[in-house]
């Protein structure tokens, strides 16, 4: 069975992950890169709540008349035992005032410890792609996430769940369907004032894992102040069983400034 995988991007993130010029003494208690650091729960003036507010806009009119654009927008509340994010992505485009990217994706999702490296997790991911003929698509489901590594230099987990999908097409009667929900994550701190995100999700269905879907989705991004930050970010999507007449894959490279609060 083919993933489809991007072989190169994932071994150069993997890499930045595991190797850092960060020292255990910037840590804050003088953790090593191997060390797992037991979550505890936030008491006093530690600030739980997180707002994220981020996108860029790039217009050019005259030879080359196009239109990019992204918006992000996340809240989220974490005492380090307990966590809740609800989170918006879109994308939009147009070329010679024809649109060639209609996109977004929106995730509601709630995490709690119930061991120390064992948490449970339920979640609701709700997407569009308009140039790819889907209105809309929706995973819904619960289960566990093992925590790998967890210090100040990077965060390792893998997580599973069953989920609920639901499919809508312009032209194609909807679909409901049971798959698993597969993730691979890596939060690391290559660089002071850095962060780099990888994330990989495989969504088979239960019963014909040959219909699958596989999901990319990297971020570096860099404080220029304590609220402001810049980021690269690059998602690529992949359908085994792609709406007819339409590709299977989508690839998009971007840029973004965020404020956070």
């Amino acid at each position: 069975m083919k993933l489809n995988l991007p072989a190169v991007p994932i071994a150069l993130l993997l890499a930045a992950a595991v190797v850092r010029p960060v020292s255990a003494e910037e840590s804050p208690g003088g953790e090593s890169i191997v060390s797992y650091v037991h979550p505890v729960k936030k008491e006093g003036e530690e600030k739980v709540w997180f707002l994220t507010l981020g996108g860029l806009y790039e217009r050019k009119q005259g030879n080359t008349d196009t239109l990019r654009s992204n918006l992000l927008a996340e809240i989220k509340y974490d005492d380090e035992l307990s966590s809740v994010i609800a989170s918006y992505q879109g994308f939009y485009g147009t070329a010679h005032d024809k649109k060639n990217e209609d996109r977004g994706s929106g995730i509601l999702r709630a995490d709690r410890f119930a061991f120390s490296r064992v948490e449970l997790f339920a979640f609701t991911w709700s997407e569009y792609n308009l140039p790819a003929d889907l209105t809309h698509r929706n995973n819904s489901g619960a289960g566990l996430k093992f925590v790998l590594f967890r210090n100040y230099f990077w965060k390792m987990d893998l997580s599973g769940a069953p989920v609920y999908q639901f499919e809508k097409y312009r032209t194609r009667e909807d679909t409901r369907t049971w798959r698993w929900s597969c993730r691979y994550r890596v939060l690391a701190t290559p660089v002071k004032y850095t962060t780099l995100s990888f994330m990989f999700f495989y969504i088979p269905r239960i019963d014909q894992v040959s219909d699958h879907r596989t999901l990319v989705d990297a971020k570096l991004s860099v404080s220029v102040t304590r609220d402001i930050s810049c980021a690269l970010g690059y998602i690529r999507s992949y359908n085994s069983a792609p709406f007819p007449g339409t590709s299977g894959l989508d690839t998009n490279a971007y840029a973004q400034v965020a404020l956070k609060l």
